[in-house]
C-alpha cells in the first residue's frame, strides 16, 4: 500500500471513529391515562395544524460514535395525531374548515442517558387563532438502559407528557370552549 493510500484510509477510519453512525429516531406516543386531562366542554370543531416543517432533521443526540436524529415534522405529526386522538375520546370534532385552530410544532428535543436509563426532551409550542402561543415541555425518563426500546419509550412518553400539558392549559381549554 502506498503512504497516500495508506493516509485516506486513516482519514476514513478517523472520520468513522468521530462521526460514527447516525439512526433515524422515530416514535409514537402513548394514549394519555384516564384523568390526566380535565373534561373540555367544547361545541365547535376544531382544525389541528402541523405547523412544522416536514424532513427538518434535529440531532436528539451525538456522541460515542453515533448520533440519534429525528424528523421535526414527523414528531409535530405524532403530537398532531395523538391531540386528534385525545379530543375524539372526549366527543370534539376535529375538521380541517373549522375555526378553532391549533398551530402545532416540535421545536427541539434532547436525548440523553445515563447508567439507569434514558431521557427525553421534547418542546411542543401551540399557537390558537387568536394569537396565544405557548411552549410545553415533555419530558420523560425509561429506566430501562437499554438500546432502542429505551429510546423509544423517553421519546414516545416526552411527546405523551407535552400533549397532556397542552390540554390541561387554561387559556387553551378558554379558547376551545368559547
Amino acid at each position: 500500500m502506498q503512504s497516500g493510500q495508506l493516509k485516506k484510509g486513516i482519514i476514513f477510519i478517523l472520520f468513522i471513529l468521530l462521526y460514527g453512525c447516525s439512526h433515524s429516531y422515530s416514535v409514537k406516543p402513548f394514549p394519555i391515562k384516564p384523568n390526566l386531562v380535565p373534561e373540555m366542554n367544547v361545541k365547535d370543531s376544531v382544525h389541528i395544524v402541523n405547523a412544522q416543517d416536514q424532513g427538518k432533521n434535529f440531532v436528539f443526540f451525538s456522541g460515542r460514535g453515533s448520533q440519534w436524529i429525528g424528523d421535526l415534522g414527523e414528531w409535530t405529526g405524532q403530537a398532531a395525531g395523538l391531540l386528534k386522538f385525545e379530543m375524539k375520546k372526549r366527543n370534539i370534532t376535529i375538521a380541517d374548515d373549522a375555526h378553532k385552530i391549533l398551530k402545532l410544532a416540535i421545536t427541539k428535543g434532547k436525548l440523553s442517558s445515563t447508567f439507569s436509563g434514558i431521557r427525553c426532551i421534547v418542546m411542543l409550542k401551540a399557537e390558537t387563532a387568536n394569537g396565544y402561543t405557548k411552549e410545553y415541555e415533555g419530558n420523560h425518563f425509561s429506566h430501562s438502559p437499554f438500546g432502542q426500546q429505551a429510546r423509544y419509550h423517553a421519546g414516545a412518553g416526552a411527546i405523551t407528557k407535552a400533549v397532556t400539558a397542552l390540554l390541561n392549559d387554561k387559556k387553551i381549554i378558554s379558547y376551545l370552549e368559547k
